[in-house]
């Protein structure tokens, strides 16, 4: 039996993907909104009707991770995660860490240390990895339809202005948040895709600003890997678009490219005689046959995400996605924000090197 924490509301709902299993446990809950009684009430009344109770409800970290406790999912402001995980890991306990795992390279370098030290698993929840059409693009890309990737494009658009503020009109934390710093959601399949990582960055973001986001309207950034494919990267937080990720794969022999707000793949492929342009091939990204229980987060990648990861503890498996890989979708955007500041091409450190 597996005893599972929850560390931040924010995000909370994700552990509604597990209940139906018999092999793991909710045993504690910690948000610091939880020091507000009326607050702590909504939230056990809200949990309750959705058929999830815990033993116990923190508002203190340190206090949290005294419970017994075997894995904690961390889903607090991306500015906390480094510095909890590493507690975190440093009482053994494992981690599955929302993103970005980290906000710059000193805390990047401490996670891998205490990753190191630890006798618990470090593992990322980048759940973008996990949707269907990425899990089939990749195995095309490996099986070699598309032949060798040369360039390949992410993009995540998406007006945040209804999270900018909470209930009370307090700002939150993606008032202040970089676009570019929250790219893990396309540098994470993209990388997966073709099993590379990052080695250099040019980035530059728009002089636009809205009056109610400390941050430009836009960024974009252009990543070489180390196997020579090129990477566009664009994030918008601030804009009069319908939210979307749209990813485009080009290759010598092949192409793929979606938005997830179309369960489709646009392809082609020069190893099908007599093909005339696109083909449309039906993969979103929710794996079919599956309940709505398991595919009413982010179709089934947030279902498939975690239920990966409690294999990996169970069977005593390499993490889905290690603190490495966590590294190589993270230190991107990190890497982009100093281009942004400097005006020049950046290099991505090697995490393993750390």
């Amino acid at each position: 039996m597996i005893k599972i924490g929850l560390l931040g509301v924010r995000r909370g709902h994700i552990v509604q993907n597990l209940k139906y299993r018999d092999d793991i446990k909710f045993s504690a809950v910690c948000d610091i909104r939880f020091q507000d009684k009326q607050e702590r009430q909504n939230f056990i009344d809200e949990w309750k009707a959705d058929g999830i109770t815990f033993t116990e409800l923190y508002d203190d970290f340190d206090k949290f991770l005294t419970h017994d406790l075997d894995l904690i999912l961390i889903a607090t402001p991306p500015q906390f995660h480094a510095q909890q995980s590493i507690k975190a890991l440093q009482a053994n306990i494992h981690v599955i860490s929302e993103v970005p795992a980290a906000m710059d390279i000193q805390q990047a370098k401490a996670l891998v240390n205490a990753t190191r030290k630890s006798k618990a698993k470090y593992m990322f929840a980048e759940n973008c990895c996990f949707w269907a059409f990425v899990i089939a693009w990749k195995r095309m890309i490996q099986q070699g339809r598309l032949g060798n990737i040369f360039y390949m494009e992410g993009e995540y658009i998406h007006d945040i202005t209804n999270l900018l503020t909470d209930e009370k009109g307090n700002p939150t934390w993606r008032a202040n948040l970089e676009p570019i710093r929250y790219s893990t959601h396309e540098t994470g399949p993209l990388l997966d895709m073709i099993d590379d990582r990052g080695i250099e960055i040019t980035a530059a973001a728009s002089d636009t600003f809205s009056e109610d986001y400390q941050q430009p309207n836009a960024a974009a950034a252009l990543m070489k890997t180390q196997k020579g494919t090129l990477i566009k990267l664009l994030v918008s937080f601030k804009n009069a678009s319908a939210t979307y990720h749209r990813y485009l794969t080009l290759g010598t022999k092949g192409s793929l490219e979606t938005k997830t707000t179309e369960p489709i793949t646009r392809a082609e492929f020069s190893d099908i005689p007599h093909l005339h342009g696109q083909v449309i091939l039906p993969l979103g990204t929710t794996e079919p046959g599956l309940s709505h229980e398991k595919t009413q987060s982010h179709g089934s990648a947030d279902w498939r995400l975690l239920n990966t990861c409690i294999q990996a503890i169970i069977n005593d498996e390499p993490p889905p996605i290690d603190v490495y890989r966590a590294l190589d979708y993270t230190l991107p955007g990190i890497c982009a924000i100093e281009s942004i500041k400097l005006k020049k091409t950046i290099e991505i450190p090697d995490p393993r090197k750390f």
